[in-house]
């Protein structure tokens, strides 16, 4: 790439380093294949040759940036993908970080954003005050919704559910090596991890210390100054960072450092560049010293050999590789190596060089992309069928936990084991519920409150013995073999008692499920089971249909409270019952709104969210925006599916149809109305019941 700095601005070095970088650019666009924002926006701005362009547009003129320029900057992950894909070599770190120096000096910000800014710039490093903020999150949770500003709902939104205790493991002293030393490392506790996981520093300490290492926590170290270099605040972080130099150094002067040992990738990435941060200061020898001597911890223990590794379970570990190591500091299979010599069976996700969203505090101030970004690598991971999830950066590990797991999983309910619930009163049907599979794992309230209001209108309710997933998960993906299997299952169990005490109708509280159940006899045509597929498919009901036959009874216990009912794509057009729930809801009691485009998809259907998580996100978005807008006091889905994803978006309570009927006829209040809504998720449980660590 041609360059015109003038003799004068190469006389900056940073600007001279600019100038290298800018001119081994050959416009050759490879960078674009690998880049998340490109891939997310399509814009060619958004992509590093397009950032390159206008960087080089703005630094070469000495320009006072624009907002347009600042916008597609900001956007910058800095994952850094573009430098593994780079054929010429183009040092883009070194040019988005003197790019954002020069932004940070030079363009002002609107008053939000500085605010926003300086508040992260002055609590996450420090861990303390860190810890103090979390508290005051937990506390204003609660009220996230009525934040203007995403960037800070986001904040809220990333809670963690618990604080640990502060680690004493992380005060300066010295851990002596078990049994002959091999090495004196020196290790890089961090900020943020030391307030939200103390477990890592804790095992690393162990782990070295069994493998011969003297552990030495210094005296003066903290933060690596990351996070503010990547906000351009360079006064900041080279403070932070001056601070590590220093008290590293004075270890390396009086006994010696073999090595200076980080678990966190992103702070590895920038401790290995203080050469060139430092570069023409005081601190320039030192500096360079200290980046020599920085090692991931995956490093360490590949040189040290894992010693010893019997004691853990030959787990399935899906393996997701941090951006700041496998792009930042180029290490790609030492984690997967020391995995599998530990005796895990180590499995890659698809797309494992695409950024998970984090980025350090990108998730916080580009929430939209990052959540795009975050969604589609759980997806990935997910896909994998892990027993557990193994990262080595923190950052990543909080994205995808964040996203993947529920903040409680239900107890199993008895309700859902084979049996008869008696009608309460006079018995004027004898049904079959349909309890499922996903239901009965996320959430057991949905067939306890059915049962309940089935009962108390005077049915038999009876739980089938055999019946389970309808199939309709398997029969989408064309697995047509497993599908006919769980079908065939609860046809039998339905035609049991239909061919016993009888059934007047077999109920269904997902609608996914009704539409195909419902389908049973087309599904079984040509079968030895076509006729009773189709007996059973001819009994199916939803719980709507089944309710405006009976006649809602005794409606008066509930609050007259707004409800936006969504429609079921499965139940709207699937079933093609259209107005049976706002007609129950309306005789309820509550006041039912309905949102516009009520019949577009909320992006859920089955497995959707999971397959193809980028349109689903944006269908996600637009329901929600469409719910919230009609400002209720809750969001009203007769499908789990749907409840999941709404509610993995709002702050407003998402609860089935069923449970507000229920509640209006005498029953509990929903528990999502009487306690604090949980926080956003995908609402999925990992198989396995899957579990984030570090490696």
């Amino acid at each position: 790439m041609q360059t015109n700095f003038t003799a004068k601005q190469l006389e900056n070095s940073r600007t001279k380093r600019a100038n290298e970088i800018l001119r081994s650019c050959v416009h050759c666009g490879f960078c674009t294949a690998t880049c998340p924002t490109f891939q997310v926006l399509g814009d060619e701005l958004d992509s590093p040759r397009g950032r390159i362009y206008l960087m080089k547009d703005m630094l070469e003129k000495a320009r006072k940036p624009d907002a347009h320029t600042v916008k597609h900057i900001d956007r910058c992950l800095s994952c850094l993908a573009c430098m593994t894909t780079c054929p010429s070599g183009v040092h883009y770190m070194h040019l988005v970080d003197h790019a954002r120096e020069y932004i940070e000096q030079n363009y002002r910000r609107r008053w939000d954003d500085r605010v926003l800014r300086w508040i992260l710039s002055k609590i996450l490093p420090y861990p303390m005050r860190f810890r103090v903020a979390l508290l005051g999150a937990k506390i204003g949770y609660p009220f996230r919704k009525m934040l203007p500003d995403a960037r800070l709902r986001a904040m809220l939104e990333m809670t963690p559910k618990q604080i640990p205790p502060v680690s004493r493991n992380d005060d300066p002293q010295v851990f002596p090596a078990k049994g002959v030393r091999r090495k004196r490392v020196a290790l890089m506790t961090g900020c943020a991890q030391r307030a939200l996981n103390t477990d890592i520093n804790d095992a690393t300490i162990r782990l070295l210390t069994r493998h011969g290492c003297d552990v030495v926590i210094a005296e003066g170290a903290g933060c690596c100054g990351a996070l503010t270099h990547h906000m351009g605040k360079t006064s900041e972080s080279h403070a932070s960072a001056g601070k590590n130099i220093r008290a590293w150094m004075r270890e390396i002067e009086g006994q010696g450092l073999d090595s200076i040992v980080i678990n966190t990738s992103g702070c590895g990435t920038t401790i290995k560049d203080y050469g060139h941060m430092f570069d023409g200061t005081d601190l320039a020898q030192q500096a360079e010293r200290v980046a020599g001597l920085a090692q991931d911890i995956s490093e360490v223990m590949i040189d040290l050999g894992l010693c010893g590794a019997t004691h853990a379970e030959p787990l399935r570990v899906a393996y997701h590789a941090a951006c700041s190591l496998q792009h930042g500091q180029q290490i790609k299979t030492h984690p997967k190596t020391l995995l599998k010599q530990a005796g895990f069976q180590v499995i890659e996700p698809k797309d494992s060089h695409l950024c998970c969203g984090s980025a350090g505090t990108y998730n916080l101030m580009q929430p939209d992309i990052s959540g795009v970004l975050k969604t589609r690598k759980v997806a990935a991971l997910e896909a994998t069928q892990p027993d557990i999830i193994s990262a080595g950066n923190l950052g990543c590990m909080m994205q995808a936990m964040l996203e993947m797991t529920p903040k409680q999983i239900p107890p199993v309910s008895r309700n859902d084991d084979p049996q008869v619930f008696p009608a309460k009163g006079v018995r004027r049907k004898r049904v079959a519920l349909m309890t499922g599979c996903a239901q009965r794992a996320l959430n057991t309230d949905i067939n306890d409150a059915t049962i309940r209001l089935l009962t108390r209108h005077g049915c038999d309710v009876v739980i089938a013995e055999g019946a389970g997933c309808c199939g309709a998960l398997t029969h989408h993906m064309g697995k047509t073999s497993e599908s006919h299997a769980s079908a065939g299952k609860n046809i039998r169990a339905w035609m049991r008692e239909i061919e016993g005490q009888g059934l007047d109708s077999i109920v269904i509280n997902t609608s996914g499920c009704g539409t195909t159940i419902k389908d049973y006899g087309h599904m079984f045509d040509g079968t030895d089971l076509a006729q009773q597929a189709e007996r059973v498919a001819g009994l199916a009901q939803d719980i709507s249909e089944v309710m405006i036959d009976l006649g809602l009874c005794g409606a008066t216990h509930a609050e007259p409270l707004r409800v936006a009912y969504h429609a079921a794509c499965s139940l709207q057009h699937g079933q093609q019952i259209k107005t049976h729930p706002k007609t129950l809801l309306k005789q309820a009691g509550f006041q039912v709104i309905e949102p516009k485009d009520s019949h577009l998809c909320c992006g859920s259907a089955g497995t959707y969210n999971l397959m193809q998580p980028e349109i689903s996100g944006a269908l996600k978005t637009r329901k929600v925006a469409a719910l919230e807008a009609t400002q209720p006091d809750i969001i009203s889905a007769g499908n789990l599916g749907c409840m999941m994803q709404i509610g993995s978006a709002t702050g407003v309570p998402v609860v089935h149809t069923a449970e507000l009927l229920d509640w209006a006829t005498g029953g509990p209040k929903p528990k999502a109305l009487s306690q604090e809504p949980p926080q956003a998720s995908s609402g999925f449980k990992m198989p396995n019941d899957a579990r984030m660590t570090a490696v």
